[in-house]
């Protein structure tokens, strides 16, 4: 599985990356508070002693809906659907794809990071 990370040029998260490929839906790790404290879990991505390991798609920050025209882009579950990132623009703009469990192109989405102080 290759995964694909790109690092946000923002002021506020430096270190923070999108993972948006070889995960069903893209999503923001770390998340760091400003001091440097980490406040996501590393599981599954680096699993930490004492890491949770109930919900594989519980990583960082991301966004997922139970029920979109009947799809499933929250769990990451046999037969639920995906997000696919089909371009990244200035770091931090992901075009994307939302996708049926049967591979169907259901819409397009844009969506931004923007972090302030």
């Amino acid at each position: 599985m290759t995964t694909r990370r790109t690092l946000l040029l923002a002021a506020f998260a430096p270190n923070s990356q999108i993972v948006y490929k070889g995960y069903p839906k893209p999503f923001l790790y770390p998340i760091l508070a400003p001091d440097g404290t980490v406040l996501s879990r590393g599981w599954p991505i680096d699993p930490r002693p004492g890491d949770n390991q109930d919900h594989t798609w519980h990583r960082g920050i991301w966004w997922g809906h139970g029920d979109i025209n009947g799809h499933d882009f929250w769990r990451e579950q046999k037969g639920t659907a995906s997000i696919r990132v089909d371009k990244v623009t200035n770091s931090n703009e992901l075009h994307q794809t939302l996708v049926t469990a049967k591979g169907e192109e259901l819409a397009k989405l844009l969506t931004r990071y923007k972090f302030h102080r």
